[in-house]
């Protein structure tokens, strides 16, 4: 028997405008998402299986170190952020060291320690993020150092706010350290969306990274 309750007739309605309104608002926020990152330059290595992506306004620069020091380098960032003779300058412009090092290679240039998780850890600061790049684990650590700035911009020292994620392959014979720092602590939370929800997630490895025996040179 149908029901002739009012009542009924309206909750029923209800219920179907408020299903139909969440429906449409999925549809509308799927459509209106933008990756920011789509139009960012994409930076790849071959030769140590790994890449990542970068704003395209940003430079770019590649330091070998691995016929001496057994160390690759790659420093991005803005264009102030950068000095007049192409290295970072202490303040000013965000940017990105990214360095790719094997201790067993050169124990002298990183230490002796056995799991460089738990170095970067107990030296580094709070650990804030802790998962899996392309099945390697990646942790984020949040940290404070105290930086020189340069003559006339600031006073002599003054706090950094640094974020560092490392991935290491399965065994540690090479890891990837990429480091973003802000010397202002006000933008803490601009320099974790940065890094950790928009840079992190371009970061891909391959098998090329966990065969790596020792960082030398390549080309």
């Amino acid at each position: 028997m149908i029901s002739k309750n009012p009542g009924n007739a309206v909750i029923i309605l209800l219920a179907l405008l408020i299903v139909a309104g969440v429906g449409y608002y999925a549809v509308v926020k799927k459509s209106t998402f933008k990756d920011e990152t789509a139009n960012w330059e994409t930076y790849k290595n071959e030769s140590y299986g790994f890449e990542f992506k970068y704003p395209s306004e940003w430079l770019i620069e590649e330091i070998d170190r691995t016929t001496v020091f057994k160390d690759f380098y790659i420093r991005i960032g803005k264009n102030e952020a950068f000095d007049s003779l192409g290295g970072f300058r202490n303040y000013g412009g965000q940017k990105i060291l990214v360095h790719l090092f094997n201790q067993d290679c050169d124990p002298g240039s990183r230490g002796s320690q056995l799991n460089r998780y738990e170095f970067l850890e107990f030296y580094g600061g709070e650990k804030i993020v802790d998962t899996n790049i392309n099945s390697f684990r990646a942790i984020v650590v949040k940290g404070t150092n105290f930086t020189n700035a340069e003559e006339g911009e600031l006073p002599p020292i003054i706090p950094d706010i640094r974020l560092t994620a490392l991935i290491c392959s399965g065994n540690e014979d090479a890891c990837l350290e990429m480091t973003s720092f802000s010397l202002e602590s006000s933008k803490s939370e601009e320099l974790k969306d940065f890094f950790i929800d928009k840079f992190l997630p371009t970061v891909k490895i391959n098998q090329n990274f966990n065969d790596i025996k020792c960082v030398q040179a390549f080309g």
